[in-house]
């Protein structure tokens, strides 16, 4: 009877081991629900993406409207008799470095890069 107890004992112990601490054990089980959850996340993430660029394409292939829109912005598109104007901060042309301010009492526009003065180039469109 004692090797009896003694074998369900250690039956049971082996057991316990896996159940809490070996390959499948709650903890694991957990951690990849967890990892599950993360996944699915991403997953929806992507598939509202990939709706958003289908939607894009369809709209490129069929409407000219998306497609002057996107030559416009990304590529600076300007239609014939267009007059295209750019309008920049000062803080814009000293934040790039190639850039330096004259004086501080000078008119907006007024600024000279290393070799080229912008100030030139306002008065003759004036």
């Amino acid at each position: 009877m004692k090797w009896l107890t003694g074998i369900l004992l250690v039956l049971f112990l082996s057991l316990q081991y896996r159940l809490w601490i070996g390959e499948g054990s709650v903890e694991q089980i957990a951690v990849l629900k967890n990892e599950l959850e993360e996944q699915k996340k991403t997953n929806l993430q992507l598939e509202n993406r990939n709706k958003q660029l289908a939607a894009e394409i369809e709209d490129l292939r069929t409407g000219l409207e998306t497609l002057e829109e996107r030559a416009r912005s990304d590529m600076g598109m300007i239609k014939e008799g267009e007059t295209y104007y750019l309008f920049v901060d000062r803080r814009t042309l000293v934040n790039q470095a190639n850039i330096l301010p004259e004086q501080d009492d000078e008119e907006p526009g007024e600024h000279v890069m290393e070799n080229e003065i912008l100030q030139s180039d306002l008065q003759g469109e004036q």
